[in-house]
């Protein structure tokens, strides 16, 4: 096949598909290694996402993952690190194996911060969206701020990831904004 400009055979080889001519185009080559590939969910992490991880890493770059913990869903990911978020609006962890002594002073501290966040974070949710709580759930955690801040590429896996990925480049201009596992995959040469 000759290029129409310049009369010279092009190097693109032609691949014939019943009633077209499409032309064939070459893998592209990795370039992985030494990237920080930050992966935000917010909802269970599917099984394709725990293979193109390990690609991700087999081929020298670093992964990331950053979300809430899922109930039923599996958390064993085969991440280099695990960045879990907790919704502000939830309630205050106490030791069930050495609960506060009732109307202690720390079982009224415990009382008053739940009061609190169930007072403020649950109209909030319902004004501003689920999106944007964990977007400020990643905002009050240092882990998760430092490797969003790093990243090369920051990658929304779910619909309620999209918002917090969207903050997050406009934190780090010089990362790679992506929507899917797929097109993070394409951006750093690893489609098949």
């Amino acid at each position: 096949m000759k290029d129409r400009a310049t009369g010279e055979p092009s190097t693109l080889s032609a691949v014939e598909t019943p009633g077209s001519l499409l032309p064939e185009r070459q893998a592209p080559v990795p370039h992985v290694a030494g990237r920080l590939v930050v992966l935000c969910h917010t909802g269970p992490v599917p099984q394709i996402v725990h293979t193109s991880i390990e690609q991700i890493r087999d081929n020298g770059g670093r992964v990331v993952l950053v979300g809430p913990l899922v109930r039923g869903a599996d958390a064993s990911a085969p991440a280099d690190e695990v960045i879990v978020l907790r919704q502000r609006a939830a309630p205050v962890y106490v030791d069930k194996a050495n609960p506060p002594r009732k109307y202690s002073r720390q079982w009224v501290s415990i009382v008053a911060r739940n009061l609190t966040r169930r007072a403020t974070f649950k109209p909030a949710r319902r004004v501003l969206g689920a999106s944007t709580m964990w977007w400020l759930a990643a905002l009050h955690n240092r882990a998760a701020l430092s490797a969003l801040d790093s990243a090369d590429v920051i990658t929304a896996l779910d619909a309620g990831a999209v918002y917090m990925v969207w903050e997050a480049s406009r934190r780090n201009r010089a990362a790679a904004a992506v929507n899917g596992i797929g097109p993070t995959m394409e951006h750093l040469g690893l489609a098949r």
